[in-house]
């Protein structure tokens, strides 16, 4: 199902074990629920289609409409990962990736674009995925998820 453009939903599914299924399974939903997530885009209705999805996985969700509000917020909070446009104003995601690092040197940032673009540069620059939209949610989900695992 299309949500908007440049997002695409999966259906959400709730699987509920019966007896005797594997906790891993019965606990996929409520995996992340302590972990938290920055979303930045300066699209609102990406931003809020992005928030809404990461909420019902069990994430707490902030959202920043640029670079320099992320920076800032990041300043402030204690993110677990972000996930990140790059074309945005005041500051682009590939500055605001470059200050993030300063002083969260370990956070996982997933970047979103749409735009074709050299991904060496992006993941030289501090990013640890690049993700093309239109990004389906279940996908981004996943990402968050394999990027957040312990190693």
């Amino acid at each position: 199902m299309r949500l908007c453009k440049g997002v695409e939903k999966a259906v959400p599914v709730l699987v509920v074990p019966s007896r005797g299924q594997s906790d891993a399974l019965r606990m996929r939903r409520y995996a992340s629920m302590a972990r938290r997530i920055l979303i930045v885009d300066d699209e609102a209705y990406i931003r809020d289609a992005l928030r809404l999805w990461m909420i019902e996985c069990g994430f707490e969700v902030d959202t920043a409409a640029d670079g320099q509000a992320a920076v800032e917020k990041c300043l402030q909070t204690d993110y677990d990962i972000i996930a990140m446009d790059l074309e945005m104003p005041r500051m682009n995601g590939l500055d605001a990736i470059v200050a993030i690092r300063q002083s969260r040197p370990d956070i996982p940032i997933l970047v979103l674009t749409g735009l074709p673009r050299d991904y060496e540069e992006v993941l030289a620059l501090g990013a640890t995925k690049v993700l093309s939209k239109p990004v389906r949610l279940r996908d981004l989900e996943t990402e968050v998820r394999q990027a957040l695992a312990p190693v």
